[in-house]
């Protein structure tokens, strides 16, 4: 289809973080056997607003090269105060 490249990630919060590692063997793996540029990351869900930054903080320490977060929408129940969470830790991050 034409993509450079694509990532992986999983919802994570303080419960299943750690799983980012398992991820990162994913991509190793994939990177070993097929010609994909794969990209490990984490999907930050329906975590209190006040952690968003420290989550963010940890999958990276942990091998996420992509942090998303799932923020707040119509349709879906999300803490509010998650998107403005996000924008912050990113700005801590990076």
């Amino acid at each position: 289809m034409g993509h450079e490249a694509i990532a992986i990630t999983d919802h994570v919060d303080a419960s299943n973080i750690d799983c980012v590692k398992r991820i990162k063997k994913a991509v190793l793996d994939i990177k070993d056997n097929w010609d994909i540029e794969v990209i490990p990351g984490a999907e930050i869900t329906h975590a209190p607003a006040e952690v968003i930054g420290k989550l963010a903080s940890h999958a990276k320490k942990l091998g996420a090269e992509i942090v998303v977060v799932h923020g707040e929408t119509l349709v879906e129940p999300v803490i509010e105060g998650t998107n403005w969470s996000a924008v912050i830790a990113e700005k801590l991050i990076y």
